[in-house]
């Protein structure tokens, strides 16, 4: 896996991050392979490069939950480990991620200006062709900004 700088969050009107970017990530068959290990799905579209290449994909592809997982560990590195608690997503995947790919996801505060409540980040993945792979819309339900026991 390959991992870029963290630029960090910018502040927004709330004093919430505005933006939040997740490091950018290269998906490898050894990602593939543990993820594949650790879920108990062994789809050959994702684990198997001589049937995936037989697919209109031509390479295998990572798993959809893998790349969101991505998401969701960067919102609790931001917002702490309860930030998922009771949360919403919606997920729309539009283009694959090959394997090998590298991978830059955005998010965006799409709403919510109070200091302690709901709030909305719109998460663009974006793979290194600048194919949008997924939108990702995730709703926090109450996120207390900074984090409890937090230096930010």
């Amino acid at each position: 896996m390959t991992v870029a700088t963290d630029p960090g969050p910018a502040e927004g009107v709330s004093g919430r991050p505005a933006a939040i970017a997740v490091p950018s990530r290269r998906f490898t068959a050894e990602d593939i392979d543990a993820y594949a290990a650790l879920t108990s799905d062994h789809n050959p579209i994702h684990c198997d490069p001589a049937f995936a290449a037989g697919t209109r994909f031509g390479h295998p592809i990572a798993f959809g939950t893998l790349v969101l997982a991505a998401i969701w560990t960067r919102l609790e590195e931001v917002f702490g480990p309860d930030a998922l608690r009771n949360g919403d997503a919606g997920v729309r995947f539009l283009k694959p991620v090959l394997v090998g790919t590298v991978t830059t996801i955005d998010g965006r505060l799409e709403g919510g200006d109070a200091v302690d409540g709901p709030c909305r980040y719109r998460f663009t993945v974006t793979t290194e062709a600048g194919d949008t792979a997924a939108v990702v819309d995730v709703a926090l339900r109450r996120t207390s900004w900074p984090p409890e026991g937090s230096a930010q």
